[in-house]
């Protein structure tokens, strides 16, 4: 070995001393008590850091910020329609309750009332996954009162197109001794299927994501209609336009309810056509009608080809009253 190879054997151990003494140095005088500082904090933020809320707190926080129960939606919906200028006057029963039905079935549908209840035995499997139920729910309740009026607009919107193109029948309070079914005495029925479901399909419902599922079904409907080309209800040719476009959704229910036979008295001097099968109860109306009038002292004049009209009014026992 020559003396510049253990000068340069000699340089290198030194160097690799001096800085293994170096990184000794630095491991206890910087290193160590960063270690030590950092130790710290982390035990300070996990002794310190907020408690996850009980359950209870959870269920407590949910019975203030969930959305209104159906029933509770539904009535202040209904409230808010009878209110609406839109309506001169208010429609029978049967109509406001397929509108009551209709309106609880469709917010039922958006999954929004989960009505929060007490919790199970704590430290169970069940606790665990209702605490995870109240959490989840309680993020879609960042802003219900903006969800809620939307719904409500939306339905409101659908509903007042709907009774605007009621007949005057449907607005009728007696008690109705003969009925039809309402979907047979509305004008362009086509036009106003088109049109109760325009509400629906907002720009401001696809972002809020609410009725995406009666979307879904009226787009499916209408596809089934024709494969290679949209027709549109106002375009549609068939017979039953209602079950068409609406089948599979509580819309369709707003055309099932039965409304009154009314012929209004400005009408009685005017050609009446009353058409309907054999047996479906033509002649017991048209009965019916003059009995109505006899107490309001008119002369009613009976024409009958076949007498039978006339032999079955002489029959009855307010005729005979007056007889």
């Amino acid at each position: 070995m020559t003396n510049q190879n253990a000068a340069d054997i000699f340089v290198v151990s030194f160097v690799v001393m001096i800085a293994s003494v170096a990184f000794i140095v630095f491991g206890i005088y910087v290193a160590l008590p960063c270690a030590i500082v950092f130790g710290i904090y982390k035990l300070f933020q996990y002794l310190t850091r907020p408690k996850p809320p009980t359950t209870q707190e959870l269920y407590e926080h949910a019975q203030v910020t969930y959305f209104p129960s159906d029933a509770d939606f539904t009535k202040n919906l209904m409230e808010k329609l009878l209110e609406d200028d839109t309506w001169d006057e208010c429609p029978t029963d049967a109509i406001l309750d397929n509108i009551i039905n209709i309106s609880r079935q469709l917010y039922r549908s958006e999954n929004l009332a989960l009505t929060p209840i007490l919790a199970p035995r704590e430290g169970t499997l069940e606790e665990a996954r209702y605490r995870d139920q109240l959490i989840n729910q309680s993020t879609r309740a960042t802003n219900p009162l903006a969800i809620i009026d939307l719904i409500q607009s939306t339905l409101i919107a659908s509903i007042n197109v709907f009774i605007k193109a009621l007949p005057p029948a449907a607005f009728t309070e007696d008690e109705p001794k003969y009925t039809i079914p309402l979907k047979d005495t509305l004008l362009n029925l086509p036009k106003l299927v088109q049109e109760i479901t325009y509400p629906f399909f907002q720009q401001s419902l696809y972002d809020a994501g609410l009725f995406k599922g009666l979307r879904q079904r009226l787009i499916a409907n209408g596809d089934a209609v024709n494969e290679k080309k949209v027709v549109m209800p106002q375009d549609y040719k068939g017979d039953d336009i209602i079950g068409t476009y609406l089948g599979g959704t509580p819309l369709e229910q707003l055309f099932s309810a039965q409304i009154p036979i009314v012929i209004p008295q400005e009408a009685y001097f005017e050609g009446q056509w009353i058409v309907a099968p054999l047996g479906a109860g033509k002649t017991q109306f048209i009965q019916s009608q003059i009995v109505d009038l006899l107490d309001k002292h008119v002369s009613i004049i009976v024409m009958d080809s076949q007498e039978q009209l006339i032999a079955n009014i002489m029959r009855l026992s307010a005729i005979k009253e007056r007889s």
